[in-house]
């Protein structure tokens, strides 16, 4: 680590995450005779047995290809039924080309959005609800669209609108350092998965995905264009994050980068969202390399598409080691405050790189408690190169 560490921080976080969750538990128990009482209202005089509703509302991108299989659970459970999926509004065309999914129904942020999806889902009909989701609000969103059965877990006891209450993992939104003594590891993929279908086996790998021709052409123009088609290996890298915490810095993915150039990567290609296009810029100037190229603002489909082509990801614990598992393309992924035993790439080649002795690793902290970023900043562009070096020689041999 780069200096002594302030364990007193770690102590305060904890304390005031726990109080957190204990009120949180008294109000959601005390809003259940009240959710009860006013069920009548809400369900549907004739359900459709043979439609689902799946509420994945405000999973990110990363969390809704983890989900998918707990979608392909649900589709084996029930072979004839119709599946109807209430997402992100920014995730619609992901799940549009999704073929576990029959319907779409976008979710837009604020109350208004909220209740337009509760509407649409309401005229869908199904008479039976999955929440992949372990937020306060989606729960009613179910409630509200006449679901006869809500199935969700009862995180924090958050879970009033819910017929049917699964008890959450026990290292599940939990901080590592506050885990249970025993609690079993468990991956992400795996929690979803649990709650569709108790007795099903670990997710060994994720459903194929297909982003499409559209995607694939407006990948293979982007290549061409700054001249990167052709070049071999393909390295993609990408640097941001939506919570802060999970960053590390620029001047390290640049070192990281340029001696995957100098090792022999044909090429470099940094991919981020339309917010993120300056930063990539920035990071492909430090490049300095003709083949180092920005991918900043693609469509989520296209960079999907960027993925697959790639011949190995190297990426913060975020949506691109999801998609890479997805796609089949090997990935480096790199942890701080996420846990890579519950976040870990699945059925593919990786490397995971995080520093072991942090005693706040695993934190799940959206921005970072301690006065000095130290799991991150312990993470050297040597050991990330040489991952992804190791991942390349792999994929050559």
């Amino acid at each position: 680590m780069a200096a002594p560490f302030p364990a007193q921080r770690i102590e305060r976080y904890a304390r005031r995450f726990k109080s957190r969750r204990r009120w949180e538990a008294v109000a959601g128990r005390l809003a259940r005779p009240f959710v009860a009482a006013a069920r009548p209202v809400a369900r549907l005089r004739r359900p459709r047995e043979d439609r689902l509703l799946v509420v994945q509302r405000i999973l990110r991108l990363g969390d809704t290809f983890v989900a998918r299989p707990a979608l392909a659970a649900l589709r084996g459970r029930f072979p004839g039924a119709e599946l109807a999926v209430v997402c992100r509004e920014a995730w619609a065309a992901v799940c549009e080309a999704d073929s576990l999914v029959d319907r779409v129904i976008p979710a837009a942020a604020g109350l208004a959005g909220f209740r337009a999806a509760a509407r649409e889902a309401r005229a869908f009909g199904a008479a039976t609800a999955y929440l992949l989701v372990p937020d306060r609000c989606s729960p009613y969103l179910a409630w509200l669209a006449g679901a006869r059965e809500i199935v969700g877990y009862d995180y924090a006891s958050r879970g009033g609108a819910l017929t049917r209450r699964v008890p959450p993992p026990l290292r599940a939104n939990v901080p590592t350092f506050l885990y249970p003594e025993g609690a079993p590891p468990i991956g992400a993929a795996d929690i979803w998965l649990r709650l569709v279908e108790p007795a099903a086996p670990t997710a060994e790998r994720y459903p194929p995905f297909d982003p499409g021709a559209e995607a694939r052409r407006r990948a293979g123009e982007r290549l061409e264009a700054a001249g990167l088609e052709g070049r071999r290996p393909l390295v993609i890298l990408h640097p941001g994050a939506a919570n802060p915490s999970y960053k590390w810095r620029e001047e390290a993915w640049a070192e990281a980068g340029g001696e995957l150039l100098r090792r022999g990567a044909g090429a470099v290609v940094v991919t981020g969202g339309p917010a993120e296009g300056p930063a990539v810029a920035a990071l492909v100037e430090r490049l300095a390399s003709e083949r180092a190229a920005s991918a900043a603002g693609a469509s989520v489909l296209e960079t999907c598409a960027l993925i697959e082509a790639a011949d190995v990801v190297v990426s913060l614990d975020t949506a691109p080691v999801h998609v890479a598992s997805t796609m089949g393309t090997p990935v480096v992924a790199l942890y701080g405050p996420g846990e890579a035993t519950m976040w870990a790439p699945v059925g593919v080649p990786h490397r995971l790189v995080q520093d072991e002795e942090a005693p706040c690793r695993g934190c799940k902290a959206a921005r970072c408690f301690q006065d000095r970023h130290y799991c991150m900043e312990a993470i050297t562009p040597a050991a990330v190169s040489e991952a992804a070096t190791e991942l390349l020689e792999g994929r050559n041999a």
